[in-house]
């Protein structure tokens, strides 16, 4: 059976990972909702977009119950076989970021199992479709340097 327009995840790795404790005092300010940053770039190894490397992370400012400030960065490597551009961008936005967050997840819930705090740190599931839909794959792309 010959393969036809599929995209292959080669793996990722921790590019920055970090815990940082933080004092809880009378002056503290919470952040509402202990917010979380979430990133997705890209950076094109060929031109036509058949190897790609992905950088996907989270920023979170450490609140009562999680009193840690936690960065993580993972890169991700994808082959992508598929000829039609608008197809290709379309696995890009929605697909490749899909796939790479649930170990973005994992990561994260780990480290913060290791504070030894009252909560772990659990990323929500994330609706790729609805948080890139307008997003141009140009506003996602890294350049090399």
């Amino acid at each position: 059976m010959e393969k036809k327009d599929y995209i292959k995840f080669n793996g990722y790795e921790i590019i920055k990972i970090g815990a940082e404790k933080i004092l809880i005092d009378d002056n503290f300010r919470e952040k509402s909702d202990n917010e979380i940053e979430h990133f997705y770039n890209i950076l094109p190894l060929k031109d036509n977009f058949s190897e790609i490397e992905t950088y996907q992370g989270i920023k979170f400012s450490g609140s009562h119950s999680l009193p840690y400030n936690i960065e993580i960065v993972l890169k991700g490597n994808f082959s992508i076989f598929i000829e039609n551009k608008e197809e290709i961008e379309n696995m890009i936005r929605f697909n490749i970021p899909a796939i790479q967050y649930p170990f973005l997840r994992s990561i994260a819930s780990m480290i913060t199992s290791l504070t030894n705090s009252t909560q772990n740190l659990l990323l929500p599931t994330i609706n790729f479709i609805n948080i890139m839909k307008d997003v141009k794959i140009e506003e996602i792309i890294l350049k090399n340097n």
